[in-house]
C-alpha cells in the first residue's frame, strides 16, 4: 500500500493542474456570462422568481478549476502550505487525504484566527485551500474584511532606505505611470505612445490578460518619462528598465497608490475650476467602459461614500470619507483599469 503524501504536495499538485497560462479569463467570463443568461431564462419559464433564477445561475462558471496567474498560482502554493502547517500542530501529520482534509476546512480558519492573523491573510490562505479542495469558500465562517486594516503600502518597510537608491528609476517611472510590478517590469519602449504633448498612452497586458491602456497627462512628467526613455534607448534596451533596475523589492505598489491620488485630486481641481469640464470626465468614462465592452451600472451624478468600519475608522484618521464618483471611475479607468470605484477607492485612494 502505498504512503499518503504530504498533504501541501497532493494540494500543489491539483493546484498545478489547473494553472493555464495564456488563456483569456475574459473568453471565459464571457462564455460564463452567456451561460448564466441562458440558464437564467430556462429557469424563469419553469417558473422561478428573477432573483431566484440570478441566485442559482451563479453556480455557473466555466473558469471555477482554472488559475490564470502564475502570482496566483504561488499565492495558493503558500495558502496549502499553511495548512500543512495546521494539519502538523492540530491533527499531528502531515500526511493525511485531500478527503480528510476537507472535513478539517473550519477548523484552519480558526487556527488562523487564533494565531492573530489579518482577515485579509485568512480569506487568502482561504481561497487557496478552498480552491485546491474544489470547496465552495462561502461555506466557511470568516472574519470581514475591512480595507482600512490592510497595511499593504502604509508601513515603512525594512528595505526602503536600501530600495530608494537601488531602485530610484523604477519607483520614480512608477509614480509616473501607476502600472502593477510585473506590468512596470515588462513595459517595452513600443507600447508607449505619445499621442501629443499633453497625452501620452502606456498599452499593456494586466492581469487575466487584459489589455489596458494607462494615461499621462501631466507635462512635467511626460517631460521626464521622455529622458527615461532616451536613457533607456542609449543603453540599447528595449525595455524602458533594466533587468537590474527590476530587480528589487521596493514597494511599487505604493508608487501605483500614489499615482491614482495624483490623478483624483487633478481631476477633483479641475472640475472645480471649470465646472463644465465635468462632461468631459463622464463622456471619457463611458469611451473606456464602451471600448472594453463593459456596462457602467454607477450612477455618476452620486458621489461614492465609505460605510461601515471602513467609514468609522477613515474618521478616526481624519480621512475622507466621500468622494467624487467621476473622478474615482476616472482614476479607475485610465489608472488602476479595475472599472470600480469602491476598489480603487479602498486600495488606492484612502492609502
Amino acid at each position: 500500500m502505498s504512503r499518503i503524501p504530504y498533504i501541501s504536495v497532493a494540494l500543489r499538485r491539483r493546484l498545478t493542474a489547473m494553472y493555464c497560462p495564456g488563456e483569456s479569463i475574459k473568453t471565459h467570463k464571457d462564455e460564463t456570462k452567456h451561460l448564466r443568461a441562458e440558464y437564467k431564462k430556462k429557469l424563469i419559464l419553469q417558473g422561478y422568481s428573477k432573483g431566484d433564477a440570478n441566485k442559482l445561475s451563479l453556480s455557473i462558471c466555466s473558469y471555477k478549476n482554472k488559475i490564470f496567474s502564475r502570482s496566483t498560482l504561488n499565492c495558493y502554493f503558500k495558502a496549502v502550505d499553511s495548512f500543512q502547517q495546521f494539519c502538523l500542530e492540530t491533527l499531528g501529520s502531515k500526511r493525511i487525504s485531500p478527503e480528510e482534509a476537507s472535513l478539517h476546512i473550519q477548523e484552519f480558519v480558526n487556527w488562523n484566527i487564533e494565531k492573530g492573523f489579518t482577515s485579509q491573510t485568512i480569506y487568502t490562505r482561504l481561497s487557496g485551500v478552498c480552491k485546491a479542495l474544489g470547496l465552495n469558500i462561502s461555506d466557511y465562517e470568516k472574519p470581514k474584511r475591512h480595507y482600512t486594516d490592510v497595511v499593504r503600502s502604509t508601513r515603512p518597510a525594512k528595505n526602503d532606505t536600501y530600495n530608494s537608491v537601488r531602485a530610484k528609476k523604477a519607483l520614480r517611472a512608477n509614480r509616473i505611470i501607476g502600472l502593477r510590478r510585473a506590468e512596470l517590469c515588462t513595459l517595452a519602449l513600443k507600447d508607449i505612445h505619445f499621442i501629443s504633448d499633453t497625452c501620452v498612452e502606456i498599452h499593456t497586458i494586466g492581469k487575466g490578460k487584459k489589455h489596458n491602456i494607462n494615461l499621462i497627462s501631466n507635462p512635467d512628467e511626460i517631460a521626464e518619462l521622455k529622458e527615461m526613455i532616451e536613457d533607456a534607448k542609449r543603453n540599447g534596451l528595449e525595455y524602458l528598465l533594466s533587468k537590474d533596475e527590476t530587480r528589487n523589492d521596493a514597494d511599487l505598489h505604493h508608487e501605483r497608490a500614489k499615482k491614482a491620488i495624483s490623478v483624483y485630486n487633478s481631476v477633483c481641481d479641475d472640475m472645480a475650476a471649470h465646472p463644465e469640464r465635468r462632461a468631459y470626465y463622464q463622456n471619457e468614462i463611458l469611451r473606456v467602459f464602451a471600448e472594453n465592452g463593459k456596462t457602467l451600472r454607477e450612477n455618476l451624478d452620486s458621489p461614492y461614500r465609505c460605510r461601515g468600519k471602513n467609514r468609522e475608522k477613515l474618521e478616526e484618521l481624519g480621512k475622507p470619507t466621500v468622494f467624487d464618483r467621476v473622478a474615482v471611475l476616472y482614476v479607475s479607468c485610465t489608472v488602476t483599469n479595475h472599472f470600480r470605484s469602491d476598489t480603487t477607492v479602498q486600495h488606492y485612494l484612502i492609502k
